[in-house]
């Protein structure tokens, strides 16, 4: 998928204050002064440690992952390993700090695109099942990705790192809103405001059809077409958000949208190492 893309940020003002009984910068005693000795329970380290980490995640800024589906009948030979790699991702990102929500679409011919359900906080999306992801039909990409766009806008509040996932398994042959060059110009667009755009596609040369939609080529992977590429697939966009989330929690300027894998692309690796 082309790199480029919940809580509005709220900034953290740490104040220090010096008592007059310290003398300016070393926290001695003034003259005839004695110094007053601090009763308040002090936490152990670990404990200090993680109550800062959760006044960060707190304030911090929030993420906004979006996954567009393929639910089209050609990855029915896949579906339980989809439905499980989506509900791990979920279960891994309630269980680590830092705010987010997510939004999920599925995509076929019949409904290019449903949305399962939006702007839900990663602990109340709800896991997906083989009765709500049921893959039949064609493959309406480019509607698709249209309508993910649009719902993204929607949605979208200052400061929230916007995240596009696309998990596909077959080229587009379908869509009848939009074409390849009004998503590409879009996507292109909103790269520009550091929207990260990931593109994960099976059966296909993805850095080819992902690259034409205007993805770059630091967030697309390939991944291998069963169970442990499915897994290798969501294995790795969860730990690209995780680390996104620490960069965000602690103000940091590392993340890049335009490389949100941080070159770490495990599924890509289980594709080649298998020589596919």
């Amino acid at each position: 998928m082309a790199p480029t893309p919940f809580a509005v940020a709220s900034a953290l003002v740490v104040v220090l204050v010096a008592s007059t009984s310290y003398t300016v910068g070393w926290g001695f005693p003034a003259p005839g002064e004695r110094r007053a000795t601090d009763h308040s329970p002090q936490l152990p380290r670990a404990q200090e440690e993680g109550a800062a980490e959760a006044r960060n995640a707190s304030q911090g800024k929030g993420a906004h992952v979006f996954f567009v589906l393929d639910r089209s009948g050609s990855i029915s030979a896949i579906a339980e390993e989809v439905v499980k790699g989506f509900n791990d991702f979920v279960a891994e990102q309630r269980s680590q700090p830092g705010r987010m929500r997510m939004t999920l679409l599925q995509f076929n011919a019949e409904d290019p695109h449903e949305v399962v359900f939006e702007s839900r906080d990663i602990k109340d999306v709800p896991l997906l099942t083989l009765t709500t992801f049921q893959p039949r039909g064609g493959t309406p990409l480019y509607d698709a990705l249209g309508h993910a766009l649009t719902e993204a806008e929607k949605s979208h509040v200052d400061d929230e790192r916007i995240v596009m996932v696309t998990f596909t398994d077959g080229l587009e042959n379908a869509s009848r809103e939009h074409s390849r060059n009004s998503i590409f110009e879009r996507i292109a667009d909103k790269r520009k405001a550091g929207w990260a755009f990931v593109f994960l596609g099976a059966n296909q040369d993805s850095y080819g059809a992902g690259g034409s939609l205007g993805y770059g080529s630091s967030n697309i992977q390939n991944f291998a077409f069963d169970g442990e590429g499915t897994k290798a697939a969501f294995g790795s966009v969860s730990e690209a958000v995780t680390r996104m989330k620490y960069h965000m929690m602690h103000n940091r300027e590392a993340y890049d949208s335009e490389d949100f894998f941080e070159g770490v692309k495990l599924a890509e690796a289980d594709y080649q190492s298998r020589g596919q």
